[in-house]
């Protein structure tokens, strides 16, 4: 006797839905398909269940009935070997409809995750233009008040040497004034320039 493989794929190639596949086919079709004995009588599958697959017979017959309001067997087919049962379902409603709901699922999963992460992207970019705008502002305040502190340091600092009323803590105050607004300049162009590089950066990622 022939392996249950074997066996199997003997049966898928007396299918007529499956006559044009090729061997390499068959074979990975049979290593997917499962064997089912069934006895005289047995239900296969009754109407409004949900369908898992179809049949492919390969030995005996299938009645296909449908009860009458009345309860009376009304038979629509008797299928024997080579013959298909139940694949309509499976394409229509059964395993494709679910993956299909599955890949919609996925693909719907997938949008709103895009969707968040170009809002964050969006909200990153927000916050970076902030930031270069708050830096801008400092520099232009900074540009206008070191001529002022530079120009206060020099005056406290020539009265301070013509034996005038500055004593040494003024021309310290002052000095360190006019360095505190010099050092502060670097940092807020740093901010600007780390602003304007993130931006870039983000846009670079919705594009």
């Amino acid at each position: 006797m022939a392996p249950l493989r074997e066996q199997v794929e003997q049966g898928l190639k007396q299918a007529q839905i499956f006559a044009g596949l090729s061997p390499a086919e068959l074979q990975s079709l049979a290593a997917r398909a499962v064997r089912k004995l069934f006895g005289p009588g047995e239900m296969l599958f009754s109407e409004g269940e949900p369908c898992s697959g179809f049949y492919v017979v390969t030995k005996g017959k299938i009645r296909i009935f449908k009860l009458s309001p009345a309860g009376r067997e009304q038979v629509l087919a008797v299928e024997g070997p080579g013959s298909s049962v139940a694949e309509l379902p499976v394409f229509d409603g059964g395993l494709i409809a679910s993956h299909i709901d599955q890949a919609k699922a996925k693909e719907h999963s997938a949008i709103a995750q895009a969707r968040q992460a170009e809002y964050l992207i969006t909200r990153r970019i927000a916050d970076a233009s902030l930031r270069y705008d708050q830096a801008i502002r400092q520099l232009d305040i900074l540009s206008r008040a070191q001529p002022t502190a530079d120009d206060a340091f020099a005056l406290v600092w020539t009265r301070f040497l013509g034996g005038g009323s500055a004593t040494m803590l003024e021309v310290l105050d002052s000095y360190q004034q006019a360095e505190l607004l010099r050092l502060q300049r670097p940092d807020q162009e740093f901010a600007a320039r780390e602003a304007v590089a993130e931006t870039n950066l983000l846009y670079g990622h919705i594009r």
